[in-house]
């Protein structure tokens, strides 16, 4: 259950910091949480998804149940691929 916190530490600060900076401007949804993202709020999951010629295609419209908050982050430079689009529930 602590394999990527164990595994790569900084990185695991750095995007529970930017969750719980995003949630404090946009959500509100931890504020009344005794608990610390990465801490008491845990990461459920961490997945990689490759997308390519070689790889996954497309990814079919779904949700995530069970979080609170998905984190998608992009290891490509927007200059390398065509579409991508990223489309919440009203707008399916």
């Amino acid at each position: 259950g602590d394999f990527f916190h164990r595994s790569l530490p900084d990185l695991h600060r750095r995007l529970c910091e930017l969750v719980s900076e995003v949630d404090a401007a946009h959500w509100g949804m931890l504020a009344e949480s005794d608990e610390i993202i990465g801490d008491g709020v845990n990461v459920r999951t961490v997945e990689l998804h490759e997308y390519g010629a070689q790889a996954r295609r497309i990814c079919d419209c779904h949700y995530d149940s069970g979080s609170l908050v998905t984190v998608d982050v992009m290891l490509s430079h927007v200059s390398d691929f065509e579409g991508g689009e990223f489309r919440t529930h009203g707008e399916i």
